[in-house]
């Protein structure tokens, strides 16, 4: 799957180590991200690496706004999020190390393959959201049976 990312607004959930390089490198070739982190330790470094990132402090608010959401916190990033109230299409990929970053979102959806690396669409009342590579990493490579 091919996307067109200069059109997309992105935001970035976490910005350790792999979330602030993918802020920045995102930031340098499409000229804008928005990044949520609840660590302000982790905030400020990926503000000191590159200017153009925009902080948002509210992780709804960084969702409703964005297009694609990458997830690298290594953890269940949307736990807590009132799924009802995200509208449009959405698209969820995780820069994770496992399957986990988007495990609330996908819980209603367990009936899904688990070696499957097709997206997951979840369909609501009122979005589209698509989660890319069923929930896995997509820079790490897997293997299907």
């Amino acid at each position: 799957m091919s996307l067109p990312l200069n059109h997309l607004r992105i935001g970035v959930i976490g910005t350790g180590a792999i979330g602030a390089a993918a802020c920045n490198a995102i930031a340098q070739r499409y000229g804008q991200v928005s990044f949520y982190d609840h660590d302000l330790n982790a905030v400020s470094n990926a503000l000191r690496l590159t200017s153009s990132a925009i902080y948002q402090p509210d992780l709804e608010a960084l969702v409703a706004a964005a297009d694609l959401i990458i997830g690298c916190t290594g953890r269940d990033c949307l736990n807590g999020l009132d799924f009802k109230k995200i509208s449009g299409q959405k698209i969820f990929a995780s820069l994770s190390s496992g399957d986990v970053e988007f495990a609330t979102l996908l819980a209603p959806c367990s009936n899904s393959s688990s070696n499957s690396i097709e997206p997951i669409i979840i369909k609501g009342a009122s979005s589209d959201l698509t989660v890319l590579y069923g929930g896995f990493p997509i820079n790490f490579l897997r293997a299907t049976r």
